[in-house]
C-alpha cells in the first residue's frame, strides 16, 4: 500500500512524500521553515526575496538553516516534542479534515507514552460511541 508522509509545522500539514512519486523536497523545505523562529523565518523570506545568495558570516549570530535551532536548545526543531497544546492542534485538524483514525509515529517508547498520557483527556469517541465504552 503506497503511503503519504506528512510533516506537522506550524499547524499546517506538509507533504513530504507520496506513494511512490518519491521524497518532495519543496514540502520539506516548508516544513523546516515552519519550525524556525519568526526572526530567523523573516530573514530567510527577506533572503530569499533578494535573490542573491551572499556569503555570511556566522561568528557570534543565531543560525537560521532550516532544522538547526536558533537558540540555547541542543535539539533540532524536528527532535523536540511538542506541547500539549502542539498535538491537540494536531488532532483536531485531522479531526477537521476527516483524516482520522491515523498512525503517528515516534521511535521513543517514552516519547509514546509522554504524547499519550498528555493527550488522555482528549475525547475522540462521538456521542453515539461513548454510549458503547464502559
Amino acid at each position: 500500500v503506497p503511503l503519504s508522509h506528512h510533516l506537522w509545522a506550524g499547524h499546517k500539514m506538509h507533504k513530504i512524500m507520496e506513494g511512490k512519486q518519491g521524497f518532495d523536497s519543496k514540502g520539506y523545505s516548508a516544513a523546516s521553515k515552519a519550525l524556525l523562529p519568526a526572526s530567523a523565518r523573516a530573514k530567510a523570506d527577506a533572503k530569499s526575496n533578494k535573490g542573491g545568495s551572499k556569503a555570511n558570516s556566522t561568528a557570534g549570530k543565531q543560525s537560521s538553516l532550516p532544522g538547526k535551532p536558533a537558540t540555547g536548545s541542543k535539539l533540532t526543531s524536528w527532535q523536540q516534542q511538542g506541547s500539549k497544546q502542539d498535538w491537540i492542534s494536531l488532532t483536531r485538524y485531522l479531526e477537521k479534515e476527516g483524516l482520522m483514525p491515523t498512525v503517528t509515529f515516534s521511535f521513543s517508547k517514552k516519547k509514546c507514552e509522554e504524547i499519550a498520557n498528555q493527550l488522555r483527556s482528549l475525547d475522540l469517541n462521538t456521542a453515539a460511541e461513548r454510549n458503547l465504552v464502559q
